[in-house]
């Protein structure tokens, strides 16, 4: 059985919620979770709600021994480097400029700094590219969640000018994990099709439009068995959370 460490985002940790009354939770049926389930694999978590790049970077020198004896390490960032934190817009007269958390050249550098730390300790590397954003759920939370009048105000203006700039900068961060696997010479996931392929992909995410949800989870887990087919257990073709129920 292989030794997987996974550091990331909330994704990653397997965070969701059913409704916008009900707490982030963690999920029985993430796709690290269902992994455990459909292939040779023993994950250890240590993917965080809210994690950056920088973050990522931490949390590789707070498990640098657990790595060292891992045989894969699998990563997912970028998420939360292209978002940016709406929730507290103010009752200023500027209006909003929408900037990226971590800016697009410091994640590279530092997401290639993880990868080549991880590979000087000597286990594998695989990225997983980023799911797609939701986008009218994105905004319809962010609209719920800004605080104040003038705050939605400026929300909305921006979002009557520049709709398409949310799920541009994301899809900018999502393809420079495919350069960096190209760069290091690392094998990639690809979920984002599994998404996209589906037409419209708002049934597989919560009400905020960036976690995926259980069914969300389901077509993760099957984008990570099709690339990994050599740790699936024999006669495990699709991961079902129920009978009847392949992603």
């Amino acid at each position: 059985m292989r030794k997987v460490i996974l550091l990331g985002d909330s994704i990653a940790k397997g965070v969701i919620r059913d409704n916008p009354s009900v707490k982030y939770y963690i999920s029985p049926f993430s796709f690290a979770k269902n992994c455990e389930k459909a292939m040779d694999v023993q994950i250890e978590n240590h993917a965080h709600f809210g994690s950056t790049i920088q973050k990522g970077l931490l949390s590789f020198h707070r498990h640098e021994k657990k790595i060292s004896t891992a045989d894969e390490v699998w990563l997912l960032f970028g998420g939360n480097d292209s978002n940016m934190d709406l929730s507290h817009l103010d009752d200023s007269a500027s209006q909003i400029t929408y900037q990226p958390s971590v800016d697009l050249k410091d994640f590279q550098q530092q997401y290639s700094e993880l990868i080549t730390s991880i590979q000087a300790l000597g286990a594998k590397v695989t990225l997983f590219s980023l799911p797609p954003v939701a986008l009218r759920k994105f905004i319809k939370n962010v609209q719920q969640n800004i605080g104040t009048a003038m705050g939605r105000c400026k929300w909305q203006q921006f979002v009557h000018r520049q709709p398409e700039k949310l799920a541009n900068l994301h899809e900018m961060y999502n393809l420079s994990v495919f350069k960096l696997a190209y760069k290091h010479q690392v094998p990639v996931v690809d979920i984002t099709t599994a998404f996209l392929k589906n037409g419209n992909c708002e049934p597989y995410f919560c009400d905020d439009g960036m976690h995926p949800n259980n069914q969300g989870h389901l077509l993760i887990t099957n984008a990570i068995m099709k690339a990994r087919p050599e740790l699936v257990h024999p006669r495990q073709v699709l991961f079902c959370q129920k009978a009847g129920r392949c992603g």
